[in-house]
């Protein structure tokens, strides 16, 4: 009687757990829609950045002032005046700031960066521009979503008459996995009484549910 008992018991266990690991899977694909909708918004940016880049510039001496249109790019050629006044405003002017102000001057919330790259795969320079300082340091971004784009120009770097066809390649990115939750899973969580569960089987998360976002997410039930 009492194996009975015993088997029963973790019969029942088993289905909760199971059932919970079901119900959780359920509400997590509700976080697909939002993922899908940030890597539009990305691609949007990126296509953004890479035309008004693919552009004359505007006023380029008072870009450090935020003003103007930043552009590199006029009949197909980048314009190393307009080059120099952009690398100089993204990594000289008040380093930070003027990186803030090229992402608002092209429209951008999210980090951007922009780099050279030659037919056999060569970076110029060996540098990135933006938020990044060569294209090696992609790897350790830890982003959850980067998008890239390439545009093909005609590029004299040093002005001597013998440029080359290249890529000028805009990346834009977004930071996702620095959080370890979806904001729309601690919600469920929540509002479906699921934050015990939740404790109970995958305290990581629960806890990332009460200290990733401005709302503590089921704080009480699980600090009770």
């Amino acid at each position: 009687m009492k194996k009975a008992q015993f088997w029963y018991a973790d019969f029942v266990i088993g289905v909760l757990v199971i059932g919970f690991i079901a119900v959780l899977f359920a509400i997590t694909i509700v976080d697909v829609p939002e993922k899908t909708g940030q890597i539009n918004i990305l691609s949007k940016d990126a296509a953004m950045i890479s035309n008004l880049l693919m552009s004359p510039g505007i006023d380029n001496a008072q870009w450090v002032n935020g003003q103007g249109k930043i552009g590199l790019v006029k009949d197909g050629k980048v314009n190393n005046m307009w080059l120099n006044d952009f690398l100089k405003l993204v990594e000289q002017t008040n380093p930070g700031n003027g990186y803030q102000i090229a992402k608002s001057m092209l429209g951008t919330e999210h980090d951007f960066a922009i780099y050279f790259q030659g037919k056999k795969g060569n970076v110029f320079n060996s540098k990135a521009y933006g938020g990044i300082d060569e294209p090696g340091q992609l790897d350790k971004l830890n982003a959850e979503n980067i998008i890239k784009i390439n545009r093909i120009v005609y590029f004299d770097d040093n002005n001597d008459g013998y440029g080359q066809v290249v890529n000028m390649v805009v990346i834009v990115w977004d930071y996702g996995l620095e959080k370890r939750t979806s904001k729309v899973v601690c919600e469920n969580a929540q509002s479906n009484n699921l934050c015990g569960a939740l404790c109970l089987f995958i305290p990581d998360y629960a806890k990332g549910c009460q200290t990733e976002w401005p709302v503590v997410y089921c704080g009480d039930v699980c600090n009770g």
